[in-house]
C-alpha cells in the first residue's frame, strides 16, 4: 500500500482526493512540516504556497519522499517554479477532476513525473533556457565553479560575508539549493562558457586598443 502525507497547512487538498485514494488503496495522512514522522511515506502533497518550505524541510534526509503540488489555477509560470524547486508532480484541480488527480498522485508516488498536458511543451523548453543574469553574477558563477564561495567572493571584490549573502540570493532566484547545484546548472545552461567568452572578447579588445595606441 502506498502512503501519502498531506502537508497540514494544505490539508484541504486531501479532502477532495481522500475518497478516490481510498479506492486505490492509498493511505492518506496529515503531516506537520516540522515533524520527522514522514520517513515511511512515499509522497508528500502540498500546494503552491508551501512547496518551497516543504521541500526545504526534506533536504538532507536519507531517501526523502517525493513532493507533489496539487492546487488550482496553475499557470505555466507557477507550474515551472514548482518543478524548479524540486516537485515531482504538478496537478491542477481546475483542469483535472478528483479521480484523475488521485490517479496522478498515485503515479507520482510510484516515481513518475506528472505535469499538466497544457504546460508540458512550454515548460520543457523553458526549464533548459538560461536565466538572464548580470555580468557581475556571471563572473561570480564563473569564479565559484572552481573554488569555494569565500575564494570566489575575494576574486570578484566582495567581502566573504557579502559574497555569502549575494550567493544565497542568487541561488534563491535560480531555484537552486547549493553550490554544487549552481555549478551544474551554470554549466548546463552554458553560462560559464558565456562569461568566459565575454571576458576573452573584452581582453582581446583591450589588447587591440593597447596595440593601436
Amino acid at each position: 500500500m502506498l502512503t501519502v502525507a498531506v502537508d497540514s497547512e494544505s490539508s484541504s487538498i486531501g479532502h477532495e482526493l481522500r475518497g478516490h485514494l481510498d479506492h486505490m488503496e492509498v493511505k492518506l495522512t496529515r503531516w506537520p512540516v516540522t515533524s520527522r514522522s514522514h520517513l515511511g511515506h512515499d509522497l508528500v502533497i502540498t500546494d503552491v504556497a508551501h512547496v518551497g518550505r516543504v521541500i526545504e524541510s526534506l533536504r538532507g534526509l536519507h531517501r526523502p519522499p517525493g513532493v507533489a503540488v496539487v492546487d488550482v489555477d496553475l499557470d505555466e509560470e507557477r507550474a515551472r517554479q514548482c518543478l524548479r524547486k524540486g516537485a515531482l508532480g504538478v496537478i491542477d484541480l481546475e483542469r483535472t477532476g478528483p479521480a484523475e488527480a488521485a490517479a496522478a498522485v498515485v503515479a507520482v508516488a510510484a516515481g513518475f513525473a506528472v505535469i499538466p498536458a497544457a504546460h508540458a511543451q512550454p515548460i520543457s523548453s523553458r526549464l533548459e533556457r538560461p536565466p538572464e543574469l548580470s555580468s557581475f553574477e556571471l563572473e561570480f558563477l564563473r569564479a565559484a565553479r572552481s573554488q569555494s564561495i569565500e575564494s570566489a567572493s575575494d576574486a570578484v571584490g566582495l567581502s566573504r560575508r557579502q559574497g555569502q549573502r549575494r550567493f544565497k540570493t542568487l541561488m534563491s532566484s535560480l531555484g537552486l539549493a547549493n553550490h554544487l547545484e549552481a555549478v551544474i546548472a551554470a554549466t548546463r545552461w552554458g553560462l560559464v562558457e558565456e562569461c568566459h567568452s565575454r571576458n576573452h572578447s573584452g581582453s582581446r579588445s583591450a589588447s587591440t586598443r593597447a596595440t593601436r595606441s
